[in-house]
């Protein structure tokens, strides 16, 4: 399945799709505030703790140095809730851009292999390991859902033996299209007295909420894409090691 280039614009919330099945309130009355994961010292280690405990720290910067005592671990939990979802058209670089300086050649642009592969490792690569478990929890739960398919990380498809060709004096870079479920997560740390932020902070209540955002692939599809963009241009366009192709005409 390949999401519309228009579907953002046409349904900029996933749950417009539950509309059709006039369950749509149900449904997202049922995600709303959803609680994804609960991290405590009783489930995970105290590292994972510890980290959550120091990142909401550094969000707060009126906080003193805290206590990372055991009881200020093993009293602190940190949950995570669903406040929203929505489906998202994201667009990555799936080249390397080039330019064709050859007059009667055109130069050919293959995706890099594997090139999906890497943006998803990138992408949890920044975030904390416990956040794979969040992406498997809402996963399932949409999963649950019987009349809305979303095949997640469905790139199986993906056309690694598109060739696009460049023109003399032009410059060109394939695209990877990505369509993701993009899920608005509400992150709240409540924090153990015994972590001793009370002592500069004596208005602070030990808890701490963020939002964060989380995107799911879904599925995508190459495309080739002429001309200067926000990642290709001439002043960064590479020439060396090109794949010519000989034009029709010159043969």
């Amino acid at each position: 399945m390949v999401i519309s280039k228009y579907f953002h614009l046409i349904c900029p919330s996933i749950f417009s799709l539950f509309a059709i099945f006039g369950e749509c309130q149900s449904y997202r009355s049922s995600l709303k505030n959803f609680e994804v994961l609960r991290l405590s010292a009783k489930t995970h280690h105290d590292s994972i703790i510890l980290q959550e405990l120091s990142l909401a720290h550094d969000s707060k910067h009126s906080l003193a140095p805290y206590s990372t005592s055991r009881k200020c671990i093993q009293d602190s939990i940190i949950t995570f809730h669903i406040k929203d979802l929505k489906l998202v058209d994201e667009e990555f670089e799936g080249s390397e851009c080039r330019l064709n300086t050859k007059e009667n050649y055109q130069v050919i642009v293959s995706p890099t292999p594997q090139i999906h592969l890497k943006l998803h490792q990138d992408m949890f690569r920044q975030k904390p390991s416990h956040y794979k478990d969040i992406e498997s929890h809402i996963i399932e739960k949409v999963e649950n859902y019987p009349k809305l398919d979303l095949p997640f990380y469905d790139f199986e498809s993906l056309n690694y033996d598109l060739e696009c060709p460049i023109e003399y004096f032009e410059i060109g870079q394939i695209k990877l299209r990505q369509f993701s479920l993009e899920t608005i997560l509400e992150k709240n740390v409540k924090m153990s007295p015994s972590c001793g932020f009370s002592v500069s902070d004596p208005e602070f209540d030990g808890s701490i909420t963020t939002l964060e955002t989380l995107r799911i692939p879904i599925n995508g599809t190459f495309q080739c894409v002429n001309g200067r963009t926000s990642t290709c241009r001439r002043s960064i366009a590479q020439v060396a090691n090109a794949r010519y192709r000989l034009l029709d005409y010159i043969k």
